[in-house]
């Protein structure tokens, strides 16, 4: 894409393009997931499936109310906002 392209598209073209990298991306992933699953079948490991080489998606792991708590706490300390709940203790 050339710059031209990339300042002239909309959002949602750009959006599309993101998409569509990501599709590309999962899609080398599998091919490779399938080698590592032939090779370990080869050293005697029967019960393997591709999708247990697959990279997991960090944005489907759920996160604890305390880490989500760490993220708004730093997120707030970047963008210079107030902690305003009463009786914060600073760890």
């Amino acid at each position: 894409m050339t710059p031209e392209q990339f300042w002239g598209s909309t959002l949602h073209e750009f959006r599309l393009q993101i998409d569509g990298y990501k599709a590309r991306e999962r899609k080398l992933d599998y091919r490779n997931a399938i080698l590592c699953t032939m090779i370990a079948r080869l050293g005697g490991n029967k019960r393997v499936k591709p999708d247990d080489f697959m990279p997991k998606d960090k944005r489907s792991q759920k996160m604890t109310d305390d880490q989500m708590l760490r993220q708004v706490e730093m997120l707030n300390a970047f963008f210079g906002g107030k902690d305003t709940r009463k009786g914060v203790v600073k760890k």
